[in-house]
Parts: C-alpha cells; structure tokens; sequence
C-alpha cells in the first residue's frame, strides 16, 4: 500500500511544527525560526510586544519582533491547535493560546494573570516555508481578562 502526503498535507505539518517552535521557545527565543519563516515574508497584520502596527510588515526580523512577542509576554505560553485546513499553498489554523502575561504585550505592561485567547491565522507557504501571514486574535477577551476593559 502506497501512501501519498499530498503538499497541504506537507504545509499543514509545518504549520503544527512552527507552533510548537513558538511554544517551545526559551526565554522568548524562536530557536530556527528561518527554517519555518522565509527571509523576505509578508506579516500582513503584526502585533509587538510595545503595540499593533497597522500596516504590513517586510522581512523576517520584522517577522520575529511579531513571533516573539507572545513567547516573551507569556513565558509559560501554550497553544492548542483546534483546526488546520489547507488549500493550495495556504493553511488556516484555529487555536487557543493560554499562559501568564508575565512580559509585556500590546504596549500593556505586565500583569500576572492567567489568560486565554482564541484566534485564527492564515499562511501562505511556499517551498515549505511561510511567505505570508494573516492572523485575527480575540484582543477584546485578552484586555478583558487582565482588566483593561471593564465588564
């Protein structure tokens, strides 16, 4: 019996492999990041660890400002995949990101709670690597559950 990995299959495995490199950084650090993230990718909507910027971003330094900006703000970060679906040269990934806002993030200093945040992003690979990314967080929730937002 022959088995065959089709390139969304390929594309979905490396987009669970990228996660588990955001997760399993060490102190903020994506170790490898340019095997997942190609030198010249596109993050159409990035956030940092000092605030959103709201335009789209060049570069894989840019890239990994964007990155390591959850693994710095949540040292115990956890992401838990709930969908891949791909198509073509794009995967989409739904997941719930937990852990302690022990760094800062969003230009929002440190707060010591316990958070969850669902969001979405999109990539669009090619020859393995991320060449663009879309990505939908539920900010809302965040600033809520660390008390920036009143009930």
């Amino acid at each position: 019996m022959t088995v065959t990995t089709t390139r969304e299959e390929i594309y979905k495995e490396r987009a669970e492999q990228y996660f588990k490199a955001v997760e399993g950084h060490t102190n903020g650090h994506i170790t490898d990041l340019d095997v997942f993230v190609a030198e010249d990718v596109t993050n159409h909507n990035p956030m940092s660890n000092s605030g959103v910027i709201l335009e789209e971003e060049h570069g894989i330094e840019a890239f990994r400002r964007h990155a390591e900006s959850l693994p710095t703000a949540f040292p115990d970060l956890r992401l838990d995949i709930q969908d891949r679906i791909a198509k073509n040269d794009r995967v989409m990934v739904r997941f719930v990101l937990s852990g302690t806002h022990d760094g800062p993030l969003l230009g929002i200093d440190p707060t010591g709670k316990k958070v969850t945040m669902s969001g979405i992003v999109i990539y669009r690979f090619d020859e393995g690597q991320i060449v663009e990314r879309w990505g939908e967080a539920n900010v809302l929730g965040f600033l809520h559950q660390i008390g920036k937002v009143p009930d």
